[in-house]
């Protein structure tokens, strides 16, 4: 027992394994911020064309009224165009702005109002006044006379889908103008400037009458190229229905001024032709009819004598209508376009340049 003993004191009994080491803690994975808080508000809803139109003619007044140039433009693209007859095209903003401070130069307390504005589509007819006096740089380049003066107009504005007017078609007489401020008129021999609406008449598309008014509206002029001016004027709703037509100082009305009125067109334009139109749609109650006369003067036109030329004559027609009659028609020109053709006047110089 005591070499045993000896033996294992010379020999140490074996030792048990150390523990393993425990494993590493568990590394967590970055969890990556939160995106920040989006703070930009949505954008607002795109308004309806009708609201971007309406707003149009808010514009338009309120820059006319405050001789703004710049406001006037800015309801336009900025490739708009403005036509009339008569006068060379205006594009582009600039040109519109600069057109349109001419007038306020010539015309310096000129007022605007709306009176009629219909709407179909992307399309919009009015119908408008303004008046002054001629106290400043002078109509057409004559001297100042501090007249009184004014007009009522028509326009077809094209717009696009931003609201922004990408057409305007003027229908203005501009030779009324040239008859107000001419100290050698006679009285009563042009239209003497209008009184400003004080409230507009707003009508949309979708009337029950529109297709037959349509209907109506192609067999007038139908009737106007044959020159069955009878028939034509049998269409008039009563004795008193009024036509306008704002390059002639008076009015006419029912079936026999509608025959006075015609048969002075046929007169002095023997071969007349209104068709094909430009444009025409029903709005309501309402018709509207845009193109072109062409004929042959060979007839006396008031006091012009017949010149043999031919003539083209731009014009919108306004017509209301009840029951396939004609209640109310209106017209419009610019006499200075006729004039010019048949040499009594010298073609105008682009709007852009006038003084």
């Amino acid at each position: 027992m005591f070499s045993l003993v000896a033996c294992g004191e010379d020999t140490p009994a074996p030792q048990a394994p150390p523990p393993a080491p425990p494993p590493p803690p568990a590394t967590a994975e970055a969890t990556p911020p939160p995106p920040p808080a989006n703070t930009t508000p949505p954008p607002a809803p795109k308004a309806s064309l009708g609201d971007m139109m309406t707003a149009s003619i808010k514009t338009v007044t309120d820059s006319l009224n405050g001789h703004d140039p710049a406001k006037y433009a800015s309801v336009f693209a900025p490739d708009g165009v403005v036509k009339q007859g008569g006068v060379p095209d205006i594009s582009g903003r600039d040109a519109i702005a600069a057109d349109i401070k001419n007038l306020f130069a010539t015309f310096p307390d000129l007022k605007f109002a709306f009176s009629r504005v219909l709407s179909k589509g992307n399309t919009g007819v009015s119908t408008w006044d303004w008046n002054g006096t001629d106290s400043g740089a002078g109509f057409m380049g004559a001297k100042p006379t501090s007249r009184p003066v004014g007009v009522s107009g028509a326009t077809v504005a094209i717009y696009n889908d931003d609201g922004l007017i990408k057409e305007l078609h003027i229908y203005s007489d501009q030779s009324t103008v040239a008859q107000q401020v001419d100290p050698k008129a006679k009285k009563g021999s042009f239209r003497a400037p209008p009184t400003l609406a004080t409230q507009i008449e707003t009508v949309s598309a979708g009337g029950p009458d529109e297709d037959k008014n349509l209907a109506a509206g192609k067999a007038m002029y139908q009737l106007l190229d044959d020159h069955k001016v009878k028939d034509l004027c049998a269409g008039m709703a009563s004795n008193d229905a009024p036509i306008d037509d704002f390059s002639m100082p008076m009015t006419f009305k029912g079936s026999k001024g509608c025959s006075d009125y015609i048969n002075g067109f046929v007169k002095a334009l023997p071969d007349l032709k209104s068709q094909p139109l430009a444009n025409q749609i029903a709005i309501g109650p309402y018709l509207v009819s845009e193109g072109t006369v062409q004929g042959t003067n060979k007839g006396p036109m008031g006091p012009i004598k017949a010149t043999g030329k031919p003539v083209a004559l731009h014009f919108i027609d306004i017509v209301q209508l009840k029951d396939g009659k004609v209640t109310r028609l209106w017209s419009y020109a610019n006499g200075v376009e006729l004039l010019t053709q048949l040499g009594v006047l010298k073609a105008p110089a682009a709007p852009s340049a006038q003084k």
